[in-house]
């Protein structure tokens, strides 16, 4: 079975294996996505049904890309969500 999974928005998610002492580093508005650097590499974590999922693991820019789109499109959602407009 393959344990990864694309999102909505395109972005690939895996079960999360931690390699070393993981620093949260920011948080998304609700606690959906967290940006964590770990072992000198840098992810997002998410909860998914199976357990903690990440994504964009490997260098600053590359994973931050990934938490920055993550981030806006989740922004987006909740503005529409609460002014009944279009994300």
């Amino acid at each position: 079975m393959d344990e990864h999974t694309r999102d909505a928005a395109g972005v690939e998610w895996q079960p999360y294996v931690p390699y070393g002492p993981a620093r949260i580093m920011e948080t998304s508005c609700c606690g959906v996505y967290e940006w964590v650097c770990e072992g000198g590499q840098f992810l997002v974590l998410r909860k998914g049904a199976a357990g903690l999922q990440e994504s964009g693991r490997g260098r600053y820019a590359v994973a931050r890309k990934v938490w920055t789109d993550l981030v806006l499109a989740h922004r987006a959602r909740h503005r529409a969500d609460n002014f009944g407009g279009a994300a």
